[in-house]
């Protein structure tokens, strides 16, 4: 050591070499220094700064912990404004209904709000896609909005299908001749089309009752229309009594029409019938030659169409208390006793409902009700049975009386009426079994050809003349059958 001690003469007396000495010790020492610091990391609240080669204060919007060689900024969607800053905790979140997208941000100002449309209902949103955004059928343009309590719904007649809207000019009206009840409807399927018969020339419409239906005398049959120019007259022919018309009633037997948009059609002159439904002129009610009440058999074939009603859907004993409650408006309307109205099989005081019993169910359920009407009285004309049954009056007991066995709710309505005088005939099948029946004609390989005639076919055995005999057609008819492909069998 005493080799190394130099007094400040001889240090001095050395000249300039000892001095470049004790800077390249200094530069050599600091180099340590800050090897050190980068190494081994710098105190809380501080980083380690390159240019400097020193530990620094962390700025405002970052943070070090002890050990740390730099300062670490705070994330997207908080701030902080101290230096220093020791801890995350420091950094502070911005507050629901706002987000920031910015590293490091050393004040609350770069938190912004959530724009018009979508809501912030947590705090430290990063984006403003982070908002959640207010869903289909809705909108706000509230902006900051903390919870989806302010996005509204797109009122009743419209819809829309944007996520995020921002006003109610996203909101899409349903189309003339549609309409909505619901609100904040997210599609345009929402809209439900006006029934047949009816049109609207209303945009936006919130309800069905802005439907208006076609008159009478008139008829529509699509969906969704959109002005009173739809709606078209029944041709000659045919009427209708009914407001809001899908289709025009062909005008029954025993009557004439020649007019566009009836709503009635003229009885034949006593003494005459119409026999075809449809009839054009009066020229075509015909005399009845077997009788001049045109009632030879004493009895008529009633048909009652109704609208807006589904028996089917109704309980079997409330369908039985319906047949049998129509079977007696028939027989007060006609002046027999209720015994003397019977179904198609012949059931006494009971209707059939539907065509052969069947129901005719569309998007506007219909049925035919059906019914004859045996034992008619002495003197009583079909033109007096068509007069009354044919009535507005008459339409208006049975649904009346409809109503008072399946309730105002069903909204079942008469569209027609329709009789034909006739010899009555309950429905009955004939059941029987053809065998295969071989042929004399031989194909291309010598192979005997044969006739297969269906087995077990049912044959509806009314008679079809006034005179009231079974009908025999029906086995001959299957022979004719089987004979007629024996001789396609040799051609």
């Amino acid at each position: 050591s005493s080799h190394f001690v130099l007094d400040r003469q001889a240090w001095h007396a050395q000249g300039p070499a000892p001095t470049m000495a004790i800077s390249s010790v200094r530069v050599a020492l600091l180099g340590a220094a800050a090897w050190a610091a980068a190494v081994a990391g710098c105190p809380a609240g501080e980083g380690f700064a390159p240019h400097t080669q020193t530990c620094v204060t962390c700025a405002e919007g970052t943070w070090s912990a002890e050990g740390s060689s730099e300062c670490t900024r705070c994330r997207p969607g908080t701030w902080s404004s101290a230096q220093g800053a020791v801890s995350i905790d420091t950094c502070t979140m911005c507050s629901q209904g706002k987000w920031s997208s910015q590293l490091g941000s050393p004040t609350a100002n770069s938190c912004q709000a959530c724009p018009a449309g979508r809501w912030g209902g947590s705090a430290g949103l990063g984006s403003h896609l982070e908002c959640t955004a207010c869903v289909l059928g809705m909108w706000s343009s509230e902006r900051g909005a903390k919870s989806k309590d302010v996005c509204q719904a797109c009122p009743t007649g419209t819809w829309s299908g944007v996520t995020g809207a921002s006003t109610d000019r996203t909101c899409i009206s349903c189309s003339a001749g549609k309409w909505s009840d619901q609100a904040g409807a997210s599609t345009q399927s929402s809209c439900t089309k006006c029934n047949r018969g009816t049109y609207s020339e209303t945009r936006g419409a919130s309800s069905e009752g802005t439907c208006s239906a076609c008159p009478v005398g008139t008829f529509q049959p699509a969906l969704g229309q959109a002005n009173a120019s739809v709606c078209i007259r029944c041709a000659p022919g045919n009427y209708s009594v009914l407001p809001g018309a899908a289709s025009c009633a062909t005008c029954p037997p025993g009557t004439w029409s020649g007019g566009f948009a009836a709503t009635s059609c003229n009885l034949c002159p006593a003494g005459k019938w119409a026999r075809a439904p449809g009839s054009l002129r009066q020229d075509q009610c015909m005399p009845c030659w077997n009788s001049s009440d045109c009632l030879e058999d004493k009895s008529v074939l009633v048909t009652v169409e109704f609208v807006n009603f589904d028996p089917a859907a109704l309980p079997e004993a409330q369908q039985s208390n319906l047949r049998a409650a129509l079977a007696g408006e028939l027989a007060s309307a006609c002046d027999v006793q209720n015994a003397s109205v019977v179904d198609l099989n012949g059931n006494s005081a009971m209707v059939s409902l539907g065509p052969r019993g069947h129901v005719v169910v569309t998007r506007d359920p219909s049925i035919q009700v059906s019914a004859w009407v045996l034992d008619m009285k002495e003197g009583l004309t079909a033109q007096d049975v068509a007069a009354r049954l044919y009535s507005d009056s008459f339409r208006a007991t049975l649904g009346n009386s409809t109503t008072s066995v399946v309730g105002p709710h069903a909204g079942a309505k008469v569209a027609s009426v329709s009789l034909e005088p006739k010899a009555f005939a309950p429905l009955t099948t004939s059941t029987w079994t053809t065998t295969r029946t071989p042929s004399k004609a031989t194909d291309e390989g010598g192979h005997g050809m044969h006739a297969d005639v269906p087995a077990h076919r049912h044959q509806d055995m009314r008679p079809t003349g006034s005179s009231g005999t079974r009908a025999v057609a029906a086995p001959l008819s299957a022979m004719l059958l089987a004979w007629a492909a024996a001789l396609g069998g040799e051609a």
